[in-house]
């Protein structure tokens, strides 16, 4: 807990098995261009906006940050991307599961589903009172889970 900060729960994460992919996926890319017949006039221009693109991705998803403090869960990538606030005082359960990984990665919102999975493991599963699901994938999924419970209850306490 990082107290000095007012925060129950801070942490950001790096996600570099990311990075590599995306790496992997731009040098296949590039392979693909520079093989294919015809594509050589254009196959540079092609290839550095693939590699710009591949980069400004891998940037923005190379980090992962959670922050919990006595009002909100906080979820955000590296520059403030996908920046999303939930008010404690309207969470009503939480609790931590293993998802199956086939079900993909990445930042998802879909009616009433939002999904900040970066990483395979244990994600936290927040659920609010207006039917809202919240997952966020974490190494320390117990020591946020407790993290949320406990501003759920300083919530309640000073509500």
């Amino acid at each position: 807990m990082d107290q000095r900060e007012g925060f129950l729960f801070k942490e950001t994460q790096s996600t570099p098995g990311l990075s590599w992919f995306l790496l992997a996926v731009l040098a296949l890319s590039f392979a693909v261009l520079q093989l294919e017949p015809g594509l050589s006039r254009s196959g540079g221009s092609v290839a550095l906006f693939l590699l710009i693109l591949w980069a400004a991705v891998g940037f923005v998803f190379s980090s992962f940050t959670v922050e919990v403090d006595k009002q909100s869960i906080r979820v955000h990538l590296r520059g403030g991307f996908f920046r999303k606030q939930f008010p404690v005082s309207e969470a009503v359960e939480v609790g931590v599961e293993e998802l199956n990984p086939f079900l993909g990665f990445g930042v998802r919102y879909r009616s009433g589903l939002f999904v900040f999975r970066l990483n395979a493991g244990p994600v936290v599963r927040v659920r609010f009172a207006n039917g809202d699901v919240l997952l966020i994938s974490h190494p320390r999924a117990e020591d946020l889970a407790r993290a949320i419970s406990t501003a759920m209850w300083l919530s309640r306490r000073a509500g």
